[in-house]
């Protein structure tokens, strides 16, 4: 007990400032948990609208496929779905941009506008893909040979100036050129107009009339005008330019394009954008709190582990000490007991008496166990004998079942060999009714005929003699 370690002196101030510690980790923790709780509040509004821009781009890009899959019906586009997916997977092997299908590419709203865009333009131009890059003109051109459709490379790429129109061509009720009358990227509307003039065709409204619109190319303001009436075209003569006509035709129902969003997909990109950038910086402050708060986390098991080692320490002498007293009682108690034995001879009678007990004991153990293993192996050979006995009535019912599944198998075919041949009968007999009545009803039987058929044989056996009978 004198050897036993004292508690260090210094062991109150050390878990004093363990303690403080302690606690400000917690209060450290607590704070970056707000502020991680106070972000996620803040993420949440930015996630959401996320997710929204997301799903609306999806729509979007459905009403893509839709407009592909449509043009698709047509008989020289069979294979527009097929050019589309190979131009998506090589997206990253192109040196410049791919515009295509153009039918994609347009996004237009009003059915109206539709309808003008695909009689303007027509499946052919509305199937067509546009390289950027005359590094990929020659690959995409020899791919879309396969299919039959058209590729374009814009020689000059130039800043697309959108069509105006004059305050007289506002006052006649037009009210823009084509090229806004649908969002699409600048490319494609330069490629159209240097095709189709897109910037030098009219769009009205329905106001116009066939005399006004005639006003207005006597005036030679414009030789195309679109509006909701119809389509009206000025041409003039190749031989005498002050000859003119124009044509007024319907608008055609739109096949080809579907319902869409009046918003741009661009629009819907660049709004995706800025969205996820601000998630992204809000879930990444999100991110380095949490490892903040990891950190944290570790530095405060250390001081626990700190706290719990300084705390052993402190019950350590107390803990030896109740060990040392618990093991002197036990000594005395033994002390006890040997000095209450009387003498060595006392000792040796009674260790005399304990063996004679326990050999007596053994021996009455061992001939229990005897009779015991004697009657379980009595037990066992009747086991046996009954399980043999079991297995040889088993063996004997399969094979009578085996006999009895093979006897009905054959009575059941047998049976069916009657029934068919019962049916064959049957049929037989009916053909050979109805062979007799058609001869009736061909050559009825007279008596003349019924003497000679009593003259021919009427078995097998018969007909073969009078056959050799013949022959010899």
């Amino acid at each position: 007990l004198k050897n036993v370690p004292e508690v260090p002196t210094d062991l109150a101030d050390r878990l004093k400032d363990v303690k403080d510690r302690s606690n400000a980790k917690n209060d450290e923790m607590r704070s970056v948990e707000m502020k991680i709780q106070d972000l996620r509040a803040q993420v949440r509004p930015h996630q959401q609208a996320f997710e929204g821009l997301k799903d609306q781009l999806r729509r979007i890009d459905s009403v893509r496929d839709k407009k592909v899959e449509q043009l698709s019906k047509h008989r020289h586009f069979a294979r527009l779905k097929e050019a589309d997916d190979w131009v998506q997977s090589k997206k990253q092997a192109f040196h410049g941009r791919v515009f295509g299908p153009l039918i994609a590419e347009i996004e237009v709203s009003d059915p109206v506008h539709q309808k003008m865009i695909e009689q303007h333009l027509g499946p052919h131009v509305l199937g067509t893909f546009i390289v950027t890059d005359p590094r990929d003109e020659r690959m995409v051109s020899e791919q879309m040979k396969k299919y039959n459709i058209n590729v374009w490379m814009p020689r000059q790429i130039n800043n697309f100036v959108p069509g105006v129109i004059s305050s007289e061509l506002r006052n006649a009720g037009v009210l823009c050129t084509m090229d806004n009358v649908f969002k699409a990227d600048p490319i494609v509307k330069q490629s159209l107009n240097d095709t189709h003039r897109i910037c030098r065709v009219h769009v009205g409204d329905n106001s116009l009339t066939s005399s006004s619109v005639n006003d207005i190319f006597q005036a030679g303001l414009s030789d195309n005008i679109y509006c909701a009436k119809g389509v009206y075209m000025h041409r003039r003569s190749r031989y005498d330019r002050s000859a003119s006509t124009m044509s007024q035709s319907e608008l055609r129902p739109s096949r080809l394009f579907v319902s869409e969003s009046s918003t741009s997909r661009q629009d819907i990109v660049n709004k995706l954008a800025q969205a996820e950038k601000k998630y992204r910086e809000v879930d990444d402050e999100i991110k380095a709190l949490s490892q903040q708060s990891v950190g944290i986390r570790q530095e405060l098991q250390q001081i626990m582990n700190e706290r719990k080692l300084l705390n052993m320490k402190a019950q350590e002498p107390e803990a030896k000490r109740k060990k040392l007293l618990t093991k002197i009682s036990h000594n005395k108690q033994l002390l006890k007991e040997d000095e209450k034995a009387a003498s060595v001879e006392d000792i040796e009678k009674r260790y005399e008496e304990q063996s004679k007990k326990l050999t007596g004991n053994r021996v009455e153990a061992a001939m229990d166990l005897i009779d015991q293993v004697l009657l379980s192996h009595k037990i066992c050979s009747e086991a046996n004998v009954e399980c043999l006995i079991g297995v040889e009535r088993l063996v004997r019912t399969q094979r009578q079942t085996e006999i009895i599944s093979a006897i009905e198998l054959r009575f059941t075919a047998e049976r069916e060999k009657r029934d068919d041949f019962k049916e064959r009968l049957k049929t037989a007999r009916d053909q050979l009714a109805a062979k007799k009545q058609e001869a009736m009803d061909i050559a009825p039987l007279t008596p003349e005929i019924q003497e000679q058929f009593a003259r021919w044989p009427k078995t097998i056996e018969e007909l073969d003699n009078e056959i050799k009978t013949k022959r010899e």
